[in-house]
């Protein structure tokens, strides 16, 4: 599995600490890969015990077919031609307090 995507939300280099969404997409013949959208810890906002990020898929899916140029080549096919919801997805989370998790 691929980890694709090119910066945070605000357009910076990766931090080592973040929350975000993600999307398991494969195209035919592809290996599966993983194209996600970080929030860093700074942006993150509380739910519940948890910390998460802001953006929901459908608004950053909706925001990457807006622009293309948001994904990383060779991945915006996916984005272009289909809707958020037909690609496996979750979040990463992190507790306040503790390490990060995976839901999906």
């Amino acid at each position: 599995m691929t980890m694709i995507a090119k910066s945070d939300s605000c357009g910076a280099p990766f931090s080592r600490s973040f929350v975000g969404i993600f999307w398991a997409v494969q195209e035919k013949g592809r290996a599966a890969s993983l194209l996600e959208h970080r929030c860093s810890l700074k942006e993150a906002e509380p739910y519940g015990e948890m910390l998460t990020c802001p953006h929901g898929h459908y608004e950053v899916w909706e925001q990457w077919q807006k622009d293309a140029k948001l994904v990383r080549a060779g991945f915006a096919s996916p984005v272009m031609i289909s809707e958020y919801e037909e690609w496996p997805r979750g979040r990463i989370v992190k507790p306040a307090q503790g390490e990060l998790h995976a839901l999906r």
